[in-house]
């Protein structure tokens, strides 16, 4: 699938909608996980295609965000996370993201089931109160 890029403006406009002449949020953007839950990759491990895939998902999140006014995008130092599952860390993206002075906090990852299935996840929580917004 060529578009998972594009797959998540429609859910950032919605979530972005409003924010035109507010002071931009500093905002802590980690790069998407890739879940592979599928036979194929099950068998064969990863691919590259879907590889360079979730690295341009990284780029056009963090650009999306920054593009529509809502967001001052601040990214992760690799060594805080590369150990890291943040999707299931139990909050340790809001103590990151709260190291980089962000009042919010951006995860994302992507379920492959299938080559026809993909379930594309953004999670977006409020540093302070760590409630999802």
């Amino acid at each position: 699938m060529k578009t998972w890029p594009s797959a998540i403006l429609g859910v950032i406009s919605l979530a972005t909608a409003g924010t035109a002449g507010k002071t931009p949020s500093p905002t802590a953007v980690f790069d998407f996980s890739f879940d592979d839950t599928s036979l194929e990759g099950e068998k064969n491990g990863p691919r590259l295609d879907e590889q360079k895939r979730l690295a341009a998902l990284n780029i056009q999140l963090g650009d999306i965000l920054e593009k529509s006014g809502c967001c001052q995008v601040e990214r992760p130092p690799a060594r805080e996370t590369e150990n890291l599952n943040i999707q299931t860390c139990n909050g340790c993206d809001l103590d990151i993201a709260r190291k980089l002075g962000a009042t919010i906090s951006v995860i994302g990852w992507v379920q492959k089931i299938s080559n026809l299935i993909l379930n594309i996840n953004v999670v977006a929580r409020n540093v302070s109160t760590g409630q999802v917004i």
